[in-house]
């Protein structure tokens, strides 16, 4: 026999096999299924009743423009004290570093959330490292209507850490 046809019957017998597995795990798996008397859970099994909740329908505003622009001032005010009692006197510790980001950034949402600007959407980004006399740059771009929407930045240092947040404010139409 040539080289060729014992190749092609080598990947024949490894296909065989390979179907031949496939197909016994499929009957152990509905065999084990059909045991325990088990069915297959459904998207409708796991989702509660959407019929139970009375649905409120609510008319379209229409509204394209805030009523006023976002207050960046008092925006950048309210964050910053919000890292002040945090970070004031914190060292710099790697193994703490994402939970606290991560921490950080939701109660930044949570607080611009509460200026009561509902219409708005917020990006938050923090940056956050230890001082060692390093040189930092953080820039951010983004597509948006310069007349509604806005972003303020919040730097804090102390001798041990530097935190950089940057909020976008994004108005929605």
């Amino acid at each position: 026999m040539s080289e060729s046809k014992i190749s092609s019957r080598k990947v024949s017998i490894a296909s065989t096999t390979l179907q031949r597995k496939r197909s016994s795990l499929k009957h152990i798996a509905q065999s084990v299924t059909a045991m325990f008397g088990l069915k297959r859970m459904s998207r409708g099994m796991s989702l509660h009743r959407v019929s139970e909740k009375p649905l409120i329908k609510l008319e379209n505003t229409y509204k394209t423009e805030p009523d006023q622009r976002f207050p960046v001032t008092r925006a950048r005010e309210a964050i910053y004290t919000l890292f002040e009692p945090i970070l004031c006197g914190k060292r710099y510790d790697p193994s703490e570093a994402p939970r606290l980001i991560c921490s950080l950034t939701n109660m930044t949402k949570n607080r611009m959330k509460d200026l009561g600007y509902d219409r708005y959407k917020y990006v938050v980004q923090i940056a956050y490292g230890q001082v060692n006399d390093q040189g930092f740059r953080m820039a951010s771009r983004a597509l948006w209507n310069s007349q509604s929407d806005n972003y303020l930045t919040v730097e804090y240092k102390n001798d041990s850490i530097f935190l950089v947040c940057i909020v976008h404010a994004v108005y929605l139409d």
